[in-house]
């Protein structure tokens, strides 16, 4: 190998290096991302405990995602966790991804959302979208399991978004119900589709990383 093709081997080497260090610092804040923009339809729980956010200036935070929830004892055991990971400060929320209580309206809303309620602190911010199973009572759980994050902007637990932490915000957090809520059409060019667009393109432009 030549001096140049050396050179460029080394280039080429140091830059996959310090690309995958720069992957793994921002692991957290891109999985969660990447998830909230699914409508669940298998089992996905993600918990990644971390330091407790101290201020609107730190510089992470951590919070737990789940969707396909039901009211099984595997349901109880992952409220518990996430209960016990709250009540400890070491997530700021939880992100609920739709397909909550599967024996409506067997099983109500409220009650629904009393067995989520009674596993985690008071007014821990549970926030939710909707999923398949979540369309005949979906307004009620919101309700319910009402918004408790800061400058939320939307139809929470249908289409909305918000910023975190909301003084110096890092992550913009984007909620959409494709094919599951039928007044909501994600065609190129509709009214929702051009409402994901512009939330990402105004995300950007206020420098949210």
């Amino acid at each position: 190998m030549g001096t140049k093709a050396r050179k460029i081997s080394t280039v080429l080497n140091n830059f996959q290096r310090r690309t995958l260090e720069h992957s793994k610092r921002n692991f957290s804040l891109s999985i969660g991302f990447l998830l909230v923009l699914l409508v669940a339809s298998t089992m996905v729980v993600f918990i990644h405990p971390g330091k407790p956010i101290q201020a609107a200036t730190s510089s992470s935070f951590s919070f737990s995602v789940a969707g396909d929830y039901g009211q099984t004892k595997n349901t109880t055991a992952t409220l518990a966790s996430i209960g016990n990971l709250a009540k400890s400060g070491a997530i700021a929320f939880n992100l609920g991804l739709g397909d909550l209580n599967y024996d409506y309206p067997t099983v109500s809303a409220q009650q629904w959302s009393n067995y989520v309620k009674g596993n985690l602190p008071a007014n821990f911010p549970f926030e939710i979208v909707a999923g398949e199973h979540d369309t005949g009572d979906i307004d009620q759980l919101a309700v319910d399991l009402p918004n408790y994050i800061t400058g939320a902007s939307g139809t929470y637990a249908q289409q909305y978004y918000f910023d975190y932490p909301s003084g110096t915000p890092l992550v913009r957090f984007i909620f959409v119900s494709p094919g599951v809520l039928t007044q909501y059409k994600y065609n190129k060019g509709g009214a929702d589709y051009n409402w994901v667009s512009n939330t990402i393109d105004a995300a950007r432009a206020a420098g949210i990383r």
